[in-house]
């Protein structure tokens, strides 16, 4: 067997195990400048995923680079998002919603694991 077809067949393993969330993704885009408030993007249709979700996960240690936050924060987020790239229809981006078990998160940072699973870290959206 090739590793990437090792590495696939892996991925899909841990999905099946793991992703036992049901997620709805809907995408968001400024209205106007870039102090303006985000609205749907209409050229991202929402879609339902599986997925992971850790909430309170450990603060990120200082010094790792969130575009949104100085360099040197210790960044911290109310959750955790871990995805099979391949469930995922559009990439989530920051910004955007998630919405699951009744509760809408808004992605904070994104990320890539290193192998076929994507990372969102999502605050609860106000």
């Amino acid at each position: 067997m090739i590793w990437a077809a090792a590495a696939a067949t892996l991925d899909q393993i841990v999905a099946s195990t793991f992703d036992d969330v049901t997620a709805t993704a809907r995408g968001r885009k400024r209205s106007g400048n870039v102090n303006a408030a985000t609205i749907d993007d209409d050229k991202r249709a929402p879609f339902t995923f599986a997925c992971s979700l850790s909430l309170a996960p450990p603060p990120l240690p200082g010094g790792v680079a969130d575009p949104a936050i100085r360099p040197t924060a210790g960044i911290t987020y109310a959750a955790v998002l871990t995805a099979l790239d391949s469930a995922m229809q559009w990439g989530l981006r920051r910004d955007d919603l998630v919405q699951i078990a009744g509760i809408v998160w808004q992605v904070a940072a994104v990320a890539q694991h290193g192998n076929g699973r994507f990372v969102a870290y999502l605050n609860r959206a106000h």
